[in-house]
């Protein structure tokens, strides 16, 4: 038997931000905000897009500079 570990709530979340790292722009993109639309109202889907775009950019920034994950000492660059 298959055990769900995320509730509907957070399973439409994962693939909402799964489609917006990848941007696929195909019709998988209205049911997706259709899912989100079930469980979120509209100001906290804005929210977690926002949230989504900032984590995006940073790991593009990482994967862009080759930065070493995790090697940051604060104060390092003082």
């Amino acid at each position: 038997m298959r055990q769900n570990f995320f509730s509907a709530q957070e399973r439409a979340t994962l693939a909402w931000t799964e489609a917006l790292t990848k941007l696929t722009h195909d019709d998988n993109m209205d049911n997706l905000r259709t899912q989100m639309q079930r469980h979120f109202k509209d100001k906290q889907i804005v929210d977690i897009t926002l949230a989504i775009c900032n984590i995006d950019s940073w790991n593009r920034f990482v994967a862009g500079f080759g930065a070493d994950v995790g090697s940051y000492q604060p104060g390092q660059y003082s």
